[in-house]
């Protein structure tokens, strides 16, 4: 099995690397695909997030809740999280596009 630490830095660098392409598609106006890209690095990174304090989601969904859960109890979340269930409206709609 993995070390825990090694799958939360890899998921970090996935969302570095989501965010890079995000930014690289913007550049040539493809802002659906720009989109999905940076719902990934949001995922990846709340993904790393929760892992590192050992929480565990087998689903987009779950993460979203197990976000909500465990980081937006604590104050100094509460600010950026807002953006979170946006992000995940903003993907899903992509997708029917």
């Amino acid at each position: 099995m993995e070390n825990l630490e090694d799958v939360v830095k890899h998921r970090l660098n996935k969302s570095d690397e989501a965010l890079q392409e995000a930014q690289v598609l913007a550049k040539m106006d493809h802002y659906n695909t720009t989109v999905s890209r940076l719902y990934y690095a949001v995922f990846y990174s709340v993904s790393a997030l929760l892992l590192k304090d050992k929480i565990y989601s087998k689903s987009h969904t779950g993460l979203k809740s197990k976000f909500h859960e465990h980081i937006m109890k604590e104050q100094t979340w509460r600010q950026s999280g807002k953006s979170l269930p946006g992000t995940f409206r903003i993907q899903a709609r992509c997708r029917l596009c």
